[in-house]
């Protein structure tokens, strides 16, 4: 090395150590400075290894020294319930050099818990995590104010939503941006459902909304609200609501949003409305009473009030009487009596209740029957005289004996038989029509029991409905037997219970007629639906028959020919007998096939053996109609039979025609929508050696696409599965195998005409 390269290190050496120097000056003097920082610092400033044990602590903890602290584990002084979560961001912070952030806390001066914000971060030396720091704030005091304003909010909170008024806070569009559990739970809603809703779409009418969301936009301005609206929850139910709402603004004046506090007024309203119909009903019975009523100043003996009855009575507009006092209505002979007696009722000595002359305006003398009593009215000792007229009531009694003697008649007249018991089962009146039944006299059944008219055991079976009925308090609908004249009838008995002011059972009322005809006709209806029931199942056989049979006929048809040739073909070649044979076995398969085939278009052609004979259509007619009579009244459906009686008789299977009047009446009754009354009439002409039936209804009518298919099988308008769409088929089948014809004529909305031709000797057996 020369001279000039040994100078130029040493020279470089030389500003080396010179760096050096000024570095170690340097780190003398940050180190001089983070020291005095760090010991200055109120935080607590902890170095810790990788294992949490303390290498460094800038200052004593209070209640924890220093030296006592380096070397020990940073975890000694942190609660056992941050242990886990300190380790997990120490090791974050080795393995990543991630910072983390925790609350801890730990015994503080005194033992005392203390609270600390710690923020954990890496040390690096060389671009390695040698150590993590651990720097802590002392947030104890801020953890108390939370914790007192959490308790405080939590308060208020429980207050606010437990409390019985609805409150709610809108932002400055009306928008909820809070609602209690009583608003939500009052209207119906989740609060969630509620939150962002604007206020005015719980609210019942678009008056009503209009009104309050004009309310709204006045709120920014004058800064409080009362507004009495009805709300609407999301069922549909009206609450009557007083609200107040409270604006806030910010610190710039500007309006935020709204406070509110609904309370429901709406037993209020209800009350309210109570007294109100209360004082109108109240005014009502006193403007419309028919008694008079006069209302007195007891102090002054004038009058306050008078109804019309009584300016009527004494013949004195209310204006006029209402100028007089108590000496003016009286005459001047009996006035001291009069007086006497008033007050004596005032001081309720006695009340006053019997005959008073009372003197009208045109000088004649009248006597009523005064009723009086002590009232507190408008803060003033009244009494309230109710005054009635004998002669009207003596005018009344005979309306009333009349009115009586009428319904008495009434009653006697009724075809029903009426009487009436005590709870205990014994008699206590009946009408007529019971007593001449069971040859006794009306007035004689008074204290009878059922035991002295019936058999024993029908007697204990009335006894024990009877016990049934005051037990429950519930009337009673049966049909039950009765005995007239040593005949046992079907009666329908309704026994009801007669109650008392109190609603306790002192009776039974019992009303009964008899149903003997009308179940009779009921049984001989239902076998009738039953025959026709059997037809429309025959029919139903017969039309699945012959279909079945045209279906199959034709190609079972070319089945046997095609076989026949393929025989003819093979036996004038040289075939194996197997194959012939086999041809043959089905030729003779398919021989059995159509011979079923052929049963079953018999059976289509006639399902039932038929008995030809004479039948009177107009009996016919009539018997159909009384059967069907009661399902015509329920759908408002009246029936008649016209020019009739000089058909004359047609040779049929009798019960054919039965089921033909039958499909036919039917289908007009089904026809009608019983909302209004409607018509089916029957009638027949003779025309030369034929009968044509009509029957014409003001039914509904048929629609015009449905007129050309009601005769198909299985076509019906009626409700699915209530009818079978058989019963004019049935007509047509009826008429087709007796010769005649059938066609219809109908208008909707009018009512539909079924013609029916019917030759007379068709039928007849010679």
């Amino acid at each position: 090395m020369t001279n000039a390269e040994l100078l130029r290190e040493v020279e470089t050496l030389r500003k080396r150590v010179a760096e050096l120097r000024q570095t170690e000056e340097a780190l003398r003097e940050s180190e001089e400075k983070w020291r005095s920082l760090l010991k200055d610092t109120p935080d607590i400033v902890m170095i810790v290894d990788s294992e949490g044990t303390l290498r460094f602590i800038n200052h004593t903890v209070p209640g924890i020294k220093k030296q006592e602290a380096t070397g020990k584990m940073v975890y000694d002084y942190v609660s056992p319930e941050h242990h886990d979560t300190m380790r997990k961001n120490l090791e974050r912070i080795f393995q990543t050099g991630q910072s983390a952030s925790q609350e801890i806390s730990g015994v503080g001066p005194h033992g005392s818990l203390s609270w600390y914000q710690a923020q954990l971060g890496p040390i690096k030396q060389d671009g390695r995590i040698v150590a993590a720091s651990i720097i802590t704030r002392d947030i104890t005091e801020r953890k108390k104010a939370q914790e007192t304003l959490r308790v405080s909010e939590e308060k208020f909170r429980t207050f606010i939503e437990t409390a019985s008024d609805l409150m709610h806070i809108t932002d400055k569009e009306g928008n909820l941006t809070y609602v209690n559990d009583t608003m939500a739970g009052t209207l119906g809603y989740s609060k969630d459902e509620m939150i962002g809703m604007h206020l005015t779409k719980v609210l019942s009418t678009e008056e009503v909304k209009n009104n309050f969301d004009r309310k709204l936009k006045e709120l920014a301005t004058t800064g409080e609200v009362d507004i009495e609206s009805v709300w609407l929850t999301k069922d549909g139910k009206e609450i009557y609501g007083q609200t107040k709402v409270v604006a806030v603004y910010d610190r710039d004046g500007n309006f935020v949003e709204g406070r509110g506090i609904l309370r429901d007024i709406t037993e209020c309203k209800r009350a309210e409305e109570v007294i109100r119909e209360s004082e109108k009903r109240y005014r009502a019975l006193f403007q419309g009473a028919a008694e008079g009523i006069i209302v007195v100043d007891i102090e002054t003996m004038e009058f306050k009030y008078v109804n019309p009855a009584i300016c009527k009575m004494l013949g004195y507009t209310e204006e006029e009487l209402k100028l007089l006092g108590v000496r003016d209505i009286h005459p001047k002979g009996d006035l001291d009596y009069v007086i006497s007696e008033f007050k004596a009722q005032t001081k309720e000595e006695r009340m006053l209740s019997q005959s008073i002359p009372c003197l009208r305006k045109d000088g004649t003398i009248i006597y009523a029957d005064v009723n009086t009593t002590n009232l507190l009215i408008d803060g003033r000792d009244c009494n309230v005289g109710f005054f009635t007229d004998i002669i009207e009531r003596k005018k009344a009694e005979e309306k009333l004996q009349e009115s009586e003697g009428k319904y008495r008649t009434l009653l006697e007249n009724l075809p029903q038989k009426i009487f009436l018991k005590d709870k205990n089962s014994v008699y206590l009146s009946c009408n007529e029509n019971f007593a001449r039944d069971l040859k006794i006299k009306p007035e004689e059944f008074t204290g009878k029991r059922d035991f002295d008219f019936f058999p024993r055991k029908l007697a204990e079976k009335y006894r024990l409905d009877d016990k049934q009925i005051v037990e429950s308090g519930v009337t009673k609908e049966f049909d039950e037997t009765y005995i007239e004249d040593g005949q046992k009838r079907i009666v329908h008995t309704v026994k009801t219970p007669v109650k008392d002011a109190m609603g306790n059972v002192i009776g039974i009322l019992g009303i009964f007629w008899d149903v003997t005809e009308l179940r009779q006709a009921e049984e001989e209806l239902g076998m009738y639906r039953e025959r026709m029931a059997h037809a429309e199942h025959l029919a139903s056989l017969g039309t699945l028959s012959a279909t079945l049979a045209h279906e199959l006929n034709q190609p079972l048809t070319v089945i046997r020919l095609s076989i026949e040739n393929s025989l003819a073909d093979l036996e004038t070649i040289s075939c194996p007998g197997s194959v012939i044979e086999d041809l043959r076995d089905s030729l003779s398969a398919v021989t059995d096939v159509n011979s079923k085939v052929n049963i079953l278009r018999d059976f289509a052609r006639k399902s039932s053996e038929e008995v030809i004979s004479e039948v009177n259509l107009k009996k016919v007619a009539e018997r159909i109609l009384k059967l069907l009579r009661e399902n015509a009244r329920r759908a408002r459906v009246s029936l008649h039979i016209r020019g009739m009686d000089q058909l004359p008789s047609v040779y049929i299977n009798e019960k054919d025609i039965e089921q033909l009047f039958f499909a036919l009446v039917e289908n007009a009754i089904q026809a009608a929508d019983g909302k209004k009354e409607r018509r089916l009439v029957i009638s027949g002409v003779l025309k030369g050696r034929n009968i044509e039936l009509k029957f014409g209804d003001t039914c509904c009518g048929i629609s015009p696409e449905n007129l050309d298919r009601i005769f198909e099988p299985f076509f019906t308008v009626g409700p699915e599965g209530m009818r079978t769409g058989l019963g004019l088929c049935i007509v047509v089948r009826i008429v087709s195998e007796a010769g005649g014809k059938v066609r219809v004529e109908s208008k909707v909305g009018k009512g539909s005409t079924f013609y029916i031709i019917l030759p007379i000797n068709k039928g007849r057996l010679s």
